[in-house]
């Protein structure tokens, strides 16, 4: 009972956080527009609905794969091409240098430690000091 009410609770305040941000940003806004504001954000519910209903599959997926591998060793090394085949479908840049990283780059960066990857397809990646800002830039 006090979970729920706990879940309960959560909820509210979840609901009212998000109204409030629309009325935050647009104080004068009149009930049909918070209304047409609420009823956006209830349409674009079905996508997170959407991504929880995936993320419970990836769930089983990855609980068969770890169940039926031949132990800890082939569990790791699928883990490993699985982690590579998200970061490429997620997009994530890959640089083999850190005067790749100033090149491509669209802002201004800070010297700092930044991730450049190895290899032929640079299936391996090193955490490294970039000097951003010696000389030009780009050191690593």
């Amino acid at each position: 009972d006090r979970e729920s009410s706990e879940m309960d609770s959560k909820i509210v305040s979840m609901v009212q956080t998000l109204q409030g941000i629309c009325i935050q940003d647009n104080p004068d806004q009149t009930a049909k527009q918070l209304k047409k504001h609420t009823q956006t954000m209830l349409n674009n519910i079905g996508l997170y609905k959407e991504i929880v209903k995936l993320n419970k599959q990836l769930t089983n997926e990855i609980q068969w794969i770890v169940k039926e591998s031949n132990g800890p060793v082939e569990s790791k090394r699928l883990f490993d091409l699985l982690k590579r085949d998200a970061k490429e479908v997620c997009g994530i840049p890959k640089y083999k240098d850190c005067t790749e990283i100033k090149e491509k780059s669209k802002e201004k960066l800070k010297s700092g430690v930044y991730t450049i990857h190895l290899g032929l397809e640079g299936t391996s990646s090193i955490k490294a000091y970039c000097d951003m800002t010696t000389d030009g830039g780009g050191w690593t």
